[in-house]
């Protein structure tokens, strides 16, 4: 079952096969592909990395609402790639009708829930006197308004209710030597060698980016801004090697300063407004479905290019040029409006 996303103040609508084909396959095969062979290399932070991790970067929440929403038969989270997501079905299996999953198959019907949306859900909730809650000041259904405040708090009583009658907490304590394993492999594949000085720039510290290894799905990358201003990007643990996902990250984390950058521009700006809005292409991009989404993308991908070429020195035309056969036809003209760049190629070409 395929659904039709809606507006969100994120903008990150990307199923998993989009958003592998997307970074992967374009930007990761340009970047990472020349830092595997060498062309290119990535420092590591002069810190040394620990024995142990010194985080554990799976979340108990994350994969709480992942499990509910692949009991769901949500396409993109009920991939069953790994061992562990083959346990996830043959543990729970039997709480596929449990009434947190039943409501969730009527929130894909009414409310077009899916994608990144329970992503959003997830990161806005906190652990408090025994129960999920949702961390204060949240506004979900402002974030992302395929929520609504009845149906997110109806899904988090639901959810609690779940995470007591099914003792998921025994199967996260169970795997936690899997997750510290992944943790230790992400700081010293990945973590160690990402610049976060220049984010610092854009008002983000290293406190302020998160990241969530996401071993319940095998290729989705989503991010979330909360309202403290910290930045989560959720990366799936199937690859061989975290470096893989060194581009989709810094995209995800780019998306907190980005969106409201491009927000202010889509509505004041009237060019840009125009070149976004003749950007759309349901075909093609289905997933930049309105002028607004396409524009917090065209700038979240002009500042993941200005990243590698300033931190790692890549060249920026061959990486527009990438983005441009993707479909961000202006991508030029945007990166243009982010940097004193001049452009090379014009919009008739």
């Amino acid at each position: 079952m395929s659904t039709t996303p809606k507006k969100s103040s994120s903008g990150n609508y990307i199923p998993s096969n989009v958003r592998e084909h997307e970074f992967v396959f374009t930007m990761s095969i340009l970047v990472i592909c020349l830092l595997l062979i060498g062309c290119v290399s990535v420092p590591k932070s002069q810190v040394a990395v620990e024995t142990k991790p010194s985080h554990n970067y799976v979340y108990q929440q994350v994969e709480l609402v992942s499990l509910v929403m692949r009991l769901a038969d949500y396409q993109e989270y009920n991939e069953e790639i790994t061992e562990y997501q083959q346990s996830l079905r043959t543990t729970f299996n039997q709480f596929s009708n449990h009434h947190a999953v039943e409501y969730a198959r009527e929130l894909r019907h009414t409310h077009e829930i899916g994608y990144d949306a329970p992503m959003h859900f997830a990161f806005h909730l906190q652990w408090v006197e025994n129960q999920f809650q949702f961390i204060d000041g949240v506004d979900l259904p402002q974030y992302d308004d395929r929520w609504t405040q009845e149906s997110a708090e109806r899904l988090l009583e639901l959810l609690n209710a779940f995470y007591i009658e099914s003792n998921f907490v025994s199967f996260f304590q169970t795997n936690v030597p899997f997750y510290n394993e992944l943790s230790k492999r992400l700081e010293e594949e990945l973590l160690s060698r990402i610049n976060y000085d220049w984010f610092l720039q854009y008002g983000f510290t290293k406190e302020q980016m998160r990241i969530a290894i996401h071993p319940a799905v095998s290729h989705n990358f989503y991010g979330t801004l909360l309202p403290n201003s910290t930045v989560f990007a959720a990366i799936p643990a199937t690859s061989r090697h975290f470096t893989l996902y060194y581009a989709p990250t810094i995209h995800e984390w780019a998306h907190g300063f980005a969106n409201p950058i491009a927000e202010k521009w889509y509505e004041e700006n009237e060019e840009f407004r125009l070149l976004c809005d003749s950007s759309v292409d349901f075909e093609n991009l289905p997933y930049y479905a309105i002028g607004e989404t396409m524009a917090r993308e065209y700038v979240t991908r002009a500042y993941e290019t200005l990243y590698f070429a300033e931190v790692l020195g890549l060249e920026v035309m061959p990486m527009l040029l990438v983005e441009i056969e993707e479909g961000f036809t202006y991508i030029e003209t945007v990166y243009s409006m982010i940097t004193e760049y001049e452009p090379v190629i014009t919009d008739e070409e």
